[in-house]
């Protein structure tokens, strides 16, 4: 998993929005600035870096599929467009997220990043662990 410093400031940014905005773009969680920190230190890089050994790209100032994507959408794209080793060009990489807009701007965008709803990256992940089980199994003689 790869992150951002713009994913970060919007994990933030999102956490101390009022609870009662008047859009949903504009409502948040309510917490405090540390409490949105602490979470973006122990889960998100907790998972980043010490789960997964994924890491961050830094900033991201241009966005990346802008059109058709929003400025925001297209510097979470371009995210992953650099996120892994670049020395691995021939790794895929995915963008999970539920934002139907980011979805049907899937087929003007780079195909080097796959977009996926979470339900079907959930199911791509039971699916190869499946496939490594049965590797792992020995005819039965």
């Amino acid at each position: 998993m790869w992150t951002s410093s713009h994913i970060d400031h919007l994990i933030v940014h999102k956490l101390t929005q009022p609870i009662d905005g008047p859009t949903p773009e504009l409502a948040g969680f309510g917490w405090t600035e540390a409490e949105a920190d602490e979470f973006l230190d122990r889960l998100v890089y907790g998972l980043v870096f010490d789960m997964s050994k994924g890491g961050t790209v830094g900033d991201v100032p241009i966005p990346s599929g802008s059109p058709p994507l929003s400025h925001e959408d297209g510097c979470v794209f371009r995210t992953a467009a650099e996120a892994g080793d670049p020395t691995e060009s021939r790794l895929l990489k995915y963008c999970v997220t539920n934002d139907r807009q980011f979805r049907k701007a899937e087929p003007n965008l780079s195909s080097e990043v796959l977009i996926l709803y979470p339900s079907e990256w959930v199911q791509l992940v039971r699916k190869a662990r499946i496939v490594a089980a049965m590797g792992k199994m020995k005819p039965i003689k």
